[in-house]
């Protein structure tokens, strides 16, 4: 196409289509020479690659490696910018975006309190990247009704914010923190404590929501934060 000529943008095309093909014809000959490990790669890795794969390889290379503290702090970020950038005109009054900010905040440390009285009653690590030093099973508590009650005060700690800011759009910020914080720090949490506390962790699964809920409990659980 640079060159502005048909022909080469002709041949080019041809060039691009017999590669496109050329994996339909390696395929059968590396399924026969590699037999159930080439289909279990392919099973897990696109034909010519995707958006959601490249998205999952690099939050995967984040797991239990960014502090949720920082996490809520990009995440303040966001919503102020998004506050800002785009503001309009807020139909609460500041006297009750200020209330329902200290409500939630509230909320956020009666949780979190909580959260810390049941771990050091069970004398176990609050530390959320080293899930592996988690000694004790918790099924106490707030740990009854959700099996991450410190990320869940984190939270309301955000929604309290966005309270303040008055702000629709802000909610991206809410958003994020959920979708960010159960790909990278959660879910590797769970797929460790499942290893390491068997069914034990596994009961919990169907005992305890993973945010906050009323379940049927049962006798063994873990906590993470």
């Amino acid at each position: 196409m640079l060159a502005g000529s048909w022909m080469v943008t002709t041949l080019l095309t041809i060039w691009a289509c017999l590669y496109i093909a050329a994996p339909f014809l390696e395929e059968p000959w590396m399924r026969k020479q590699y037999s159930d490990a080439f289909n279990a790669y392919i099973s897990q890795v696109p034909r010519y690659g995707s958006l959601r794969a490249i998205t999952r390889n690099a939050l995967t290379k984040f797991e239990l490696k960014v502090p949720p503290l920082v996490i809520i702090l990009i995440c303040v970020a966001v919503m102020y910018t998004s506050a800002v950038t785009v503001p309009h005109s807020s139909i609460v009054p500041m006297e009750m975006r200020v209330a329902l900010a200290l409500v939630a905040g509230i909320f956020a440390s009666v949780v979190l309190l909580a959260a810390l009285v049941a771990f050091r009653r069970h004398q176990t690590t609050v530390n959320p990247l080293n899930p592996n030093n988690t000694t004790s099973l918790v099924t106490t508590g707030i740990y009854a009704y959700s099996r991450n009650p410190m990320y869940l005060s984190m939270f309301l700690v955000l929604l309290g914010w966005g309270f303040f800011l008055g702000q629709l759009n802000a909610v991206g910020g809410l958003v994020l923190y959920v979708v960010t914080i159960t790909r990278i720090q959660i879910l590797p949490e769970e797929r460790i404590l499942e290893r390491k506390f068997g069914s034990a962790y596994t009961d919990f699964l169907t005992s305890s929501c993973r945010w906050f809920g009323f379940r049927h409990s049962t006798s063994s659980a873990v906590g993470s934060p």
